[in-house]
């Protein structure tokens, strides 16, 4: 193959032999997949806080968090779809905060830095929006077409980890905001902080 194929129509007149090596050429999505759990997974790793918990791991693997508490060294386990997943939903978030930010100014904080030493906890909440001398905590969920369809209310997962951040940044209200990854749709519930969800959260820091 001495070109790289540029346009189907190159295909015209050459033999079969001669397709398939230009076929095969064009096959660079595997290589895409390795690249990104290699790398990109690699490369995450060093976002999280050693000897801190994340709120975003409340919901999940306790032994995940007591690893990352004791700063245990991690290893890629994303699949590169996961990791796409993951890239659209953050591609999400930035789109929402840069419009909220521009329409409220410097009442919208986007991607605000927490930290209680005494819990040992850590992250970083998606804004703290500040009107009429009250604090809220927002966050940003990307989700699926079906999910989307069925949601009525916050989902637990999400309450328990918006829980821990509110309480570091001492918000009593939450606004958590759902985004159709299929059609842009934006579903939002105001919420007051979860005691019951935060108790839960520190049952399981305790544990």
């Amino acid at each position: 193959m001495d070109e790289p194929l540029k346009t189907l129509a190159d295909l015209k007149g050459l033999d079969r032999e001669e397709v398939y090596e230009h076929l095969n050429y064009l096959q660079y999505h595997q290589e895409i997949r390795e690249w990104l759990y290699l790398n990109v997974n690699r490369e995450e790793w060093g976002h999280r806080s050693p000897g801190y918990y994340s709120p975003s791991s409340l919901p999940y693997c306790a032994r995940k968090m007591y690893y990352q508490r004791i700063g245990i060294e991690r290893r890629p386990q994303l699949f590169a779809s996961t990791r796409v997943t993951f890239a659209m939903g953050h591609k999400l978030h930035d789109m929402v905060q840069g419009w909220l930010s521009d329409c409220m100014g410097t009442a919208y904080e986007a991607e605000v830095p927490l930290v209680d030493e005494e819990l040992h906890i850590r992250g970083t909440a998606d804004a703290i929006i500040t009107l009429h001398a009250q604090r809220r905590l927002q966050e940003i969920k990307s989700i699926s077409f079906k999910g989307y369809a069925t949601l009525a209310s916050p989902q637990s997962a999400h309450v328990l980890q918006a829980s821990c951040y509110a309480y570091m940044a001492d918000c009593p209200i939450v606004d958590y905001v759902y985004i159709n990854k299929n059609t842009g749709e934006i579903k939002q519930f105001p919420t007051r902080f979860d005691k019951v969800a935060w108790r839960k959260a520190l049952d399981k820091l305790e544990r």
